[in-house]
């Protein structure tokens, strides 16, 4: 049988550390739902561009 020219070496181990997990949506937000106000804010906005009268209607039905 021919030499190989690859040679046997020794594992190269490597302890590395996990990345911190995601912290849950409680800690992030207080709530998961808008405001009235942020709801009219957001409509007011959709009727802004070409298909406003559709978009803010998509909202009111959301």
């Amino acid at each position: 049988m021919a030499k190989s020219h690859l040679k046997l070496v020794a594992p190269n181990s490597e302890n590395r550390t996990v990345a911190p997990r995601r912290r849950p949506n409680a800690e992030l937000r207080t709530r998961e739902y808008l405001t009235e106000a942020e709801v009219e804010r957001l409509i007011e906005a959709a009727k802004a561009n070409r298909w406003g009268h559709r978009d803010a209607t998509m909202i009111l039905h959301s």
